[in-house]
């Protein structure tokens, strides 16, 4: 497996678990929300950083609705794996140039940017499952390993029923 077929694995799951934690809030999960809200805005501010594009304007916690962040979420699958077709193993290393939020310049290669973006993620995916135990809810399970098992048993054979 290359490291960029792997990515795109890494980033599959990504997209998934902001599937399933978007479609597991519940109205009393409004600290849940903020946590995933700003997940999906950090997603969006590295993709426009690897595109070259400004980040200036997006707003790092913002307050969604749950349309616009489906949305988001929509928007980030499909701008990342169009930016994952467009890379070659080669542009993996590449360093970026870009600002943060604060307007502070850096420069990180894109490898980088991409596993930060994944387990950043992963990290505030944890805090929307805290959140929603606190709140009396069921905490969601977003691990990697869980979407590799769902994976696993889309892809395995049906079992032949059996002649009685």
């Amino acid at each position: 497996m290359t490291t960029l077929s792997l990515l795109r694995r890494l980033f599959d799951s990504v997209f998934w678990a902001d599937e399933r934690a978007l479609g597991s809030l519940e109205e009393r999960d409004t600290e849940a929300r903020r946590y995933l809200h700003h997940v999906l805005a950090a997603e969006r501010v590295w993709l426009l950083r690897l595109r070259g594009e400004s980040s200036a304007g997006q707003e790092i916690w913002p307050q969604l609705s749950d349309e616009e962040a489906r949305s988001l979420a929509t928007e980030n699958r499909e701008g990342y794996r169009r930016y994952l077709d467009s890379l070659s193993e080669a542009d993996l290393e590449r360093a970026i140039d870009y600002a943060n939020q604060a307007g502070r310049r850096f420069r990180t290669p894109i490898i980088d940017i991409l596993m930060h973006v994944a387990t950043h993620g992963a990290y505030h995916r944890g805090q929307v499952a805290r959140a929603r135990r606190e709140a009396g809810g069921v905490p969601l399970n977003t691990d990697y390993i869980t979407y590799v098992r769902e994976l696993d048993e889309l892809a395995a054979p049906s079992p032949t029923p059996s002649a009685t």
